[in-house]
């Protein structure tokens, strides 16, 4: 049987990433779509669906990227229950 390993993933320096590099680039149109950061190059795909944007991410950055999806404009990528927005985190 093989073992498949997978790329450690520092979430600080991708949630990093994202405030320095992609934030100031979303507009109000783009709260709430899902960023996949590769946070070897900072180069990240957007989509309204998590699972669109994090196959589109695979395949551009190679299935051993360190990948980290974040939603913008929300604490957590999924939560269960009402889903709140953060508004401290971001100003649009």
């Amino acid at each position: 049987m093989t073992t498949r390993t997978f790329p450690v993933v520092d979430g600080e320096k991708a949630k990093r990433i994202f405030a320095e590099k992609i934030r100031p680039m979303l507009t109000e149109a783009d709260r709430g779509k899902y960023v996949t950061i590769n946070e070897e190059t900072g180069e990240f795909e957007i989509d309204d669906h998590d699972f669109n944007g994090a196959i589109r991410a695979r395949a551009r950055f190679g299935k051993d990227a360190p990948l980290l999806t974040i939603r913008a404009g929300y604490r957590a990528v999924y939560t269960m229950g009402v889903a709140e927005e953060d508004n401290r985190l971001e100003t649009w």
